[in-house]
């Protein structure tokens, strides 16, 4: 049996595993388009902070241990379609730019989610940046050093832990947050404790803006300045978009797999889909 799984963070990486570990003789492989694949992305703004120096240790399994243990790994390769009636995938090599076709007898789909891009947002900006992938977190570590004020739009989980990784390197932070309070998902009454806390261990390197958006970034190259709906503008070195993911399933629209309410793809009990062969899981399915 040929297991492929299309994905190689999380999810994709623990289907491989345990495809492997259930079925030893099956023959399993992993496509990403990625450089990585089986990292620790909650230990990135820990390695942004300089709490470590060597993102390698972020790496959970090597490509090497994988490939030891029977799974081959395929970075920088790119699953452009799913051909489900054939029951291949058209992969595309990234570093080559060669298109060619892979058979599979079961399919997993671990594509995972991406950080919401808002529609004013030009992605061509060399000082803007999201933290989704191990390459991410390297690229703003490594920008670090040469900026003295950060913007992070949006007030979720990622962009606190990423306040606590700025004010530790003494950078000045300004979050711009459109809820009353920064972590939103809580209760308000506990929203306003952390966002209190929060602002009195930032050593006076931190302002909140509530209540408001972020609608214009300007800059030619880089972003220079941020302007928000009610007419704030001020000075910035550094841009992080924080605002939010949506599952990665353009892949499963096009071959015709079916989409829950959640916007993820939907699946049943045993993460199959509603095409034959095919499952799905971690952050681009329903559960």
């Amino acid at each position: 049996m040929k297991i492929i799984i299309i994905g190689g963070v999380a999810a994709g990486a623990k289907a491989a595993a345990k495809s492997k570990r259930e079925l030893p003789d099956a023959e399993v492989h992993i496509y990403t388009k990625d450089n990585f694949v089986s990292y620790s992305s909650c230990g990135m703004p820990y390695y942004i902070a300089g709490d470590f120096q060597d993102w390698q240790k972020l790496i959970v399994r090597s490509v090497e241990e994988f490939e030891k243990s029977g799974i081959h790994i395929h970075t920088r390769q790119q699953v452009m379609k799913i051909l489900s009636a054939d029951k291949k995938i058209a992969v595309k090599d990234l570093e080559e730019e060669d298109w060619y076709f892979v058979e599979y007898d079961r399919l997993v789909i671990a594509t995972g989610a991406e950080a919401f891009m808002p529609d004013f947002v030009n992605k061509n900006f060399k000082n803007l940046f999201k933290l989704r992938t191990l390459d991410d977190g390297i690229a703003i570590k490594s920008a670090l050093k040469d900026v003295k004020h950060i913007t992070i739009i949006g007030g979720g989980y990622i962009a606190v832990e990423l306040i606590e990784a700025f004010i530790k390197n003494k950078k000045h932070v300004t979050l711009v947050e459109k809820s009353p309070f920064i972590l939103s998902m809580f209760d308000e009454d506990i929203s306003s404790l952390i966002q209190e806390y929060v602002l009195e261990n930032s050593n006076g390197l931190l302002k909140i803006i509530n209540s408001d958006t972020v609608t214009e970034l300007i800059g030619d190259e880089y972003i220079k300045d941020v302007i928000t709906s009610k007419g704030y503008g001020f000075d910035t070195d550094m841009v992080i978009i924080s605002a939010g993911v949506k599952p990665v399933v353009d892949l499963a629209i096009e071959a015709g797999i079916t989409i829950g309410p959640t916007g993820a793809i939907k699946v049943n009990s045993r993460m199959q889909t509603n095409i034959p062969d095919i499952y799905a899981c971690g952050d681009c399915a329903e559960k």
